[in-house]
């Protein structure tokens, strides 16, 4: 029961993005076979690794949350402004004009 919970409260996270990105757009997508969750926010995207990853797994898994964000969001990210680690990333965008 008590792991149940613990992992209940955990997919509830995944659902939602930090406090300074409610109101922003959520789109799923899928990068080499791991499903991301990108809430994007003006020029802001915070990218959500869904499901466990192992060790091996989570070896360039910021590169795959990076173009999870420029898949989802249709912008260019700014790498250097990449904060987070292999589940919970937060990226700055550059997006094309009416992007």
């Amino acid at each position: 029961m008590r792991y149940s919970l613990i992992l209940l409260l955990l997919t509830a996270c995944a659902n939602s993005p930090s406090p300074k990105l409610i109101g922003a757009t959520r789109t799923e997508t899928t990068v080499e076979g791991r499903t991301f969750v990108v809430y994007r926010k003006d020029t802001i995207a915070e990218v959500v690794r869904l499901g466990w990853a192992g060790a091996e797994e989570r070896q360039g898994m910021r590169q795959r949350m990076i173009r999870a964000a420029e898949q989802a969001t249709g912008c260019t990210a700014n790498e250097g402004s990449a904060e987070g680690d292999d589940g919970e990333l937060k990226v700055r965008l550059r997006c094309p004009k009416g992007v």
